[in-house]
């Protein structure tokens, strides 16, 4: 979780924050990451998970070039199962490989096998 270091009340405000292991500063509007993080508490994460979400969806888009709003607008229309899929899959891309969020998918059995026998 990153951990906020200032927010300034001006119009233009900014959040830093310090950014993983590296420790480089990730500046991101204020307004939007409230914005985000409304979104997400909205659809029934908790607080905190909301405020971890908002951070990496802003900080994507950022490098990416995107519009934060219109990555929620996409997203809007979307079940919960859809979205929660989509959230974890943004963050697996943001943690270790040894630990990744994800869905258990049952397997459909065959009621017969088939094998190539050779006689």
């Amino acid at each position: 979780m990153p951990v906020p270091v200032t927010a300034s009340s001006s119009p233009e405000s900014l959040v830093q924050f310090l950014s993983g292991i590296e420790r480089d500063r990730t500046e991101l509007n204020g307004a939007q990451y409230d914005a985000v993080q409304a979104f997400f508490s909205n659809r029934g994460y908790a607080v905190e998970s909301s405020k971890s979400i908002a951070y990496v969806l802003m900080k994507q888009a950022k490098v990416d070039g995107a519009n934060v709003f219109d990555v929620i607008d996409t997203l809007q229309g979307s079940t919960d199962l859809e979205l929660s899929q989509l959230v974890a899959e943004i963050l697996n891309a943001y943690r270790y490989k040894t630990s990744v969020l994800g869905f258990k998918n049952d397997r459909t059995t065959q009621s017969h096998v088939t094998r190539n026998i050779k006689a």
